[in-house]
């Protein structure tokens, strides 16, 4: 049975400050939204002492009998074909000879074989390993050595094909994307990707085999296949979203404990907040497996309530829009990015005369990557307009919580925000975060620092990085290197992240984004991206900055500049300028394929800037 790990004792007025500051580790003023019984309002039963397979199994077994698991590109699943599905892949897995603890590596996006595939490695006690599947070969490479087994969409096959240089996966299971799809989509998608199939099939050298073959060969064991629980076991691998220039991205072990206690804390903040996910909902999940918001809010939360996980992997800003307004989905969480193509759509639909009924959000969520108050309140105010019942909600999260630590259920009001940042509400229930100075020492409200967060959810450690692992747990808290506020009340403000700064002469440190958000003070101005773009031994520091226009602006380029350089020249401390602006074209930045704003890219522009001088427009020479 689910327990309350927010009722937590509530402590006295006099206990909730020092010296009249509120501390979010004395304090908790978050606890007011979470104390108190949950005794006749949850129906979710969660056992941290079994595996996620038997949680889910349980549930579905329960709850929503006569609801769909999943819904593939028009082929609808039940929860009882679901169950099956799973415990055939187990017994696939089990007659390979898979075991307990063993890695296997997962390459290819969400669709129902590969969740059930990712819940029977879970059954039988082995570990699903899933790497960004836009790392580098090298990545790709040192994650999954030592693996005997691999899991791989065809259309992705050459990205793992690096690995056999050095070693030969004994088999590799290749799965396409029409595997699942109803008639006539699947032969259509069949037809279209057969050269790329078979292509994957014969790479393998006889190693590579169909998923109708491994299942013929192996899945005829009729021997148990479910393993005990083990505490401490590493359940999945997932990975974080972003990778940094040379391609490389964090690999994050999680247990089924913290995958548990995650999916508790997460379901009683909703339901204290108001919010009550339920059987019959739908949630339209669009992002990677190897994501942990897609595993856990996406996934396996849905299951869990009887809701029905709608699985769509081509992720993309214009099929987001389009799934929304076919589906109709109550859950989802997109990047930044994704919500701002929505409501473009949304805006276009409605100059048409078509506005859409947007009334059935109940967790539109926006993470990943968040937004800038202005356009969290132009969205919410179309939400209200088109009829929804809540506003698009920011969260936080990382991987290496296994996925979102808070959500603003309070519905914040942007029209009078004096931050730069939006709001990413208080902490879920069983969890604190606090902000901390760079020597340790906590924080009031009011004060920017580094979040701090301590939650049962916190990973095992990275894969094969000990000394990573250590700098970023230590002492029960997860570091997150991300800049925060808390206020008063226990809401949460994200600024970015700490390692996006520069050193400024008088040894201040100005962070890039500050910079950026006070470009975007310009009336002109809609979205602005600063880049330190320094080398070794580059002084004075080289800054540049990326803009984007408001649409219907006749203000000229060379006037944007200037005008934009004198509020530099005023604002930042002495030493420190811009050195360069690009003014873009397109109405927005470019996306990453996980739908967030591709920073790696603009790092990459190293022409096209200018500046203004004596009175002039002129280009800027970038020395690399």
């Amino acid at each position: 049975m689910i327990h309350d790990n927010a009722a937590e004792t509530m402590i006295s007025a006099e206990e909730q400050t020092t010296e009249g500051k509120v501390f979010a580790t004395v304090s908790k003023p978050w606890m007011e939204y979470y104390s108190g019984s949950t005794e006749g309002i949850l129906s979710l039963e969660c056992d941290a002492k079994q595996t996620v397979w038997k949680n889910v199994e349980h549930a579905m077994q329960t709850i929503g009998l006569d609801q769909d698991a999943m819904i593939y590109f028009g082929r609808h699943y039940s929860r009882q074909e679901f169950i099956a599905m799973v415990r055939k892949w187990a017994r696939t897995f089990k007659g390979m000879g898979i075991r307990p603890e063993e890695h296997v590596l997962l390459f290819a996006p969400f669709s129902p074989q590969i969740a059930a595939m990712i819940l029977a490695l879970n059954a039988i006690g082995a570990t699903v390993v899933m790497p960004n599947m836009h790392s580098s070969k090298e990545s790709i490479k040192a994650c999954a050595a030592g693996t005997r087994y691999a899991i791989c969409l065809d259309s992705m096959y050459d990205r793992i094909a690096g690995a056999h240089d050095s070693f030969q996966f004994e088999k590799t299971i290749i799965v396409t994307a029409s595997t699942g799809m109803s008639e006539p989509m699947r032969l259509i998608a069949w037809l279209a990707n057969a050269r790329v199939y078979i292509h994957a099939l014969k790479a393998g050298r006889g190693r590579n085999i169909t998923v109708r073959q491994v299942i013929r060969t192996y899945g005829k064991t009729s021997d148990s296949f479910e393993e005990p629980f083990v505490s401490g076991r590493v359940a999945m691998v997932t990975a974080s979203g972003g990778t940094t220039l040379n391609g490389q991205a964090k690999l994050i072990q999680c247990t089924n404990e913290s995958i548990m206690s995650l999916l508790e804390n997460v379901y009683v903040s909703a339901i204290k907040s108001g919010i009550r996910p339920e059987s019959g909902d739908k949630a339209l999940n669009m992002l990677p497996p190897f994501v942990s918001t897609s595993e856990l809010v996406l996934f396996l939360a849905p299951l869990m309530i009887g809701a029905t996980v709608i699985a769509e992997p081509r992720l993309t800003p214009s099929t987001f829009a389009d799934n929304d307004l076919k589906y109709r989905p109550q859950i989802t969480l997109m990047p930044g990015k994704g919500w701002e193509a929505y409501f473009a759509k949304v805006r276009k639909l409605i100059a048409k005369g078509r506005r859409p009924d947007l009334s059935h959000w109940k967790l539109p969520i926006v993470g990943g990557e968040g937004c800038t108050p202005q356009e969290l309140a132009e969205w919410n105010s179309i939400m209200k307009e088109c009829g929804a019942k809540t506003n698009i909600m920011p969260g936080y999260g990382m991987s290496e919580g296994f996925s979102v630590m808070s959500v603003d259920f309070n519905n914040y009001d942007y029209l009078h925000n004096e931050r730069d940042c939006i709001q990413v509400g208080r902490p879920l229930s069983g969890i604190t975060m606090a902000v901390f100075d760079k020597d340790g020492n906590e924080l009031p409200a009011g004060r920017r620092g580094e979040l701090w967060v301590r939650t049962p959810s916190m990973m095992k450690g990275y894969l094969n990085d000990a000394n990573l692992s250590k700098q970023v747990m230590k002492g029960g808290w997860l570091h997150t290197g991300d800049l925060f506020e808390m206020d008063n009340s226990g809401e949460f403000f994200c600024y970015g992240r700490m390692d996006d700064y520069i050193m400024a002469a008088n040894g201040v440190t100005v962070y890039t984004f500050d910079i950026a958000n006070r470009l975007r003070k310009d009336p002109d101005v809609r979205l602005a991206l600063v880049n330190n773009m320094s080398h070794p031994g580059c002084e004075p520091p080289f800054l540049v900055a990326h803009i984007v226009m408001n649409t219907g602006i006749h203000t000229s380029r060379k006037e944007l500049i200037e005008r934009l350089q004198n509020d530099m020249a005023e604002w930042l401390p002495a030493g420190l300028t811009i050195s360069g602006y690009y003014i873009h074209k397109e109405s927005t930045f470019s996306t990453s394929p996980v739908m967030k704003t591709n920073k790696n890219h603009y790092k990459k522009i190293h022409t096209g800037y200018q500046i203004v001088c004596h009175n002039e427009l002129k280009e800027v020479i970038f020395k690399i």
